[in-house]
């Protein structure tokens, strides 16, 4: 089967993940990004239990802060 192209959709590549950081404020100039992984996560638990798994960049600033960055949408979220 050949796959649509307009049903494809683009993923975030890392360094606009990083960026998306840096738009909400969440990198100060002397901060450090100590890692970067791409995986499926379950950002979004819904109230009905069910959980919905997205492709997110996982980046840890300082070996210390932890962010995941939706890879389609882009959304920062910030595990505390």
């Amino acid at each position: 089967d050949m796959v649509d192209k307009k049903d494809v959709q683009e993923v975030l590549p890392a360094i606009k993940a990083i960026e998306n950081l840096y738009v909400k404020d969440e990198l100060k100039p002397d901060d450090r990004v100590t890692k970067v992984d791409f995986g499926y996560y379950t950002l979004i638990p819904l109230s009905t239990g069910v959980k919905v798994i997205a492709p997110a960049w996982h980046l840890v600033v300082n070996e210390d802060r932890d962010y995941f960055v939706n890879a389609i949408e882009g959304q920062v979220n910030k595990i505390e």
